[in-house]
């Protein structure tokens, strides 16, 4: 007898080794998972290692036949999930229900029932759905929680990737005389004016911004604050466009802690998840969660190149963990958000902007819509062949590829920057030693845009001259008076349009007023929410203060901080 398990193990056949198994010629099933009608009460657990299983180049061919208690619910069911994770890049998942469906007709004698069939399809995409997410944790997991054989597996799947995954090469461009001469920001504008009408100030500083991604400490965080429906995302989204795809990153929305897992690389010395930031251009289309927020505040502010994050993660694997995240460089950072309140915190460690909303602007942008929404095809086609945006395109394109990490300022230089900052600035404040900075940002980013007319003291560094520190300086003078109160260009326009005409020092002025002149301005009702974080944002930035009404003390009267009314 004992000869006899021995054959038939031999040719796969169970007899003595599973005596509650039922024999058949195509493998067996375990009890345990199955009913006694043969269906499949749930998903089975994959035993394979344990398990005599016919090799699925067998059951792919055309002329494989499995009959009625011979597994057949195994066997279509195992049948599924291979073609699920083998065609799912390349067929719909109506495509591969079809390929299935026939292959139950065929290979099935009889062919499961509807019923049967769509039991087992439900559980097999069950099943590939599990083992994905498993599979994601795994390799986000340290090593330590897992075996040497997994480690050893893991580091062969990614040398076998990396070998034969093709490296993508960005174009290389001749540094012809058109392509490399002297460029200006006004010329600059004009460009950008192919697809964002208006708004000079807030495209070029956000092209400045971008441009220096590629620079090692010299990135610059914008935050875009204005009403619903002005433009905030379109104009990051659309200056966006003309630099390298690989180096854009375009986010929706992030919880506190996904931002660390997605794209970090496990490193073994450090035992801690790397996310590589350098030289990227990280948008967040939408506000974000405040805890987000919070976590990033270090990486903004340029703390550090190497952010050491410790964060709790759970899984269904290995339940709560600690997992140690390093943010590695600076990225340049855009937040967009129709949020007029935000954090002090977060409002110091950007430059504010605001796309406008006057009339010129909103007819002009009507404009392009209409031949956006009325032909679609032929506005996309009308912008890639525009050839001053092709050109500034591959001018872009050359930049990155001259590799300028760096950019210096002679010392005569240094000095004029200080002495013109100083004399246009008679009593400084401890906010100016954050807006300084910023001056020397939008320097190095004309420089950078001149690269290849500026002297080389190093095969990654650039001199800036006297043109781009007036570039700087003229660019910086259409956001300074916001910029400085620590306010956006739309809370300020209030201020300039609403407030300060009709602040009065004895009779002070009331909400009522306000509201009026808001709506013969802006044509739209001041909401309370609003009316009150633009109060509360001018009192904190010194241009108001409140006092209760003497005649009605249940009322507060707005006054200016000075006799008069204050002029930036």
């Amino acid at each position: 007898m004992d000869r006899l398990d021995a054959i038939c193990r031999k040719y796969k056949l169970r007899y003595l080794s599973d005596s509650r198994s039922s024999i058949g010629v195509y493998g067996s099933y375990d009890d345990d998972h199955y009913e006694d009608t043969g269906e499949p009460s749930r998903l089975p657990p994959r035993r394979e290692s344990n398990r005599n299983l016919i090799p699925m180049s067998e059951i792919e061919k055309d002329d494989f036949v499995v009959y009625e208690g011979h597994n057949r619910h195994e066997i279509l069911l195992r049948f599924m999930e291979s073609r699920i994770k083998k065609l799912r890049n390349e067929k719909s998942l109506n495509e591969i229900w079809q390929v299935c469906y026939d292959k139950n007709e065929k290979m099935c004698r009889p062919p499961l029932d509807d019923r049967e069939f769509e039991r087992q399809w439900k559980d097999a995409t069950k099943f590939v759905d599990r083992t994905d997410k498993e599979e994601q944790e795994f390799f986000l997991a340290p090593p330590e929680t897992r075996s040497r054989e997994e480690q050893k597996q893991e580091q062969e799947q990614k040398s076998v990737h990396a070998e034969s995954e093709p490296k993508e090469q960005q174009p290389k461009f001749e540094l012809t005389p058109d392509l490399t001469r002297e460029l200006t920001y006004e010329e600059v504008a004009v460009i950008l004016s192919t697809s964002i009408k208006k708004d000079k100030a807030a495209k070029l500083i956000t092209f400045a911004a971008m441009l220096l991604a590629q620079t090692n400490e010299d990135q610059l965080n914008i935050g875009y604050q204005a009403e619903s429906s002005a433009g905030k995302s379109y104009l990051a989204t659309e200056v966006a466009s003309y630099f390298p795809p690989d180096e854009v990153q375009l986010i929706a929305s992030a919880s506190p802690t996904a931002f660390y897992h997605d794209g970090g690389k496990w490193d073994d010395q450090k035992k801690a998840i790397i996310k590589d930031l350098a030289h990227k251009i990280l948008i967040f289309l939408d506000q974000q969660h405040f805890q987000l927020l919070e976590k990033l505040r270090p990486m903004l502010s340029k703390d550090k190149k190497e952010l050491h994050y410790m964060i709790t993660d759970k899984s269904q694997k290995h339940g709560l963990r600690t997992k140690n995240v390093i943010l590695k460089g600076y990225p340049s950072v855009f937040f967009c958000t129709a949020k007029t309140d935000p954090d002090e915190q977060e409002k110091t460690r950007m430059m504010l902007l605001s796309p406008s909303t006057d009339k010129e602007k909103l007819l002009e942008s009507l404009e392009l819509a209409a031949q956006r929404n009325g032909n679609r095809d032929g506005f996309r086609k009308q912008i890639a062949e525009d050839p001053m945006r092709t050109w500034l395109v591959k001018r872009i394109y050359a930049i990155r590829q001259e590799g300028i990490r760096e950019i210096i300022l002679p010392d005569d230089g240094i000095r004029k920057v200080l002495e013109r900052f100083k004399q246009e600035h008679a009593d400084l404040l401890a906010r100016h030693q954050r807006d300084f900075p910023r001056i020397f940002s939008l320097i190095k980013a004309h420089a950078l845009l001149n690269c290849f007319n500026r002297e080389k003291v190093k095969p990654d560094t650039i001199v800036a001259t006297n043109i781009d520190i007036e570039a700087g300086f003229k660019l910086y003078k259409e956001v300074e008076s916001s910029n400085e109160l620590g306010l956006s260009p739309y809370i300020h326009r209030i201020y300039k349009e609403v407030f300060e005409p009709q602040l009065d020092p004895v009779m002070g002025l009331d909400r009522k007023k306000i509201r009026a002149r808001y709506l013969d301005i802006f044509h739209k009702s001041l909401t309370g929410k609003v009316e009150e974080t633009v109060i509360q944002q001018l009192e904190a930035a010194g241009l108001i203060y409140q006092e209760p009404d003497p005649a009605d003390r249940r009322k507060t009267l707005i006054y200016p901080t000075v006799s008069g009314n204050i002029s930036y």
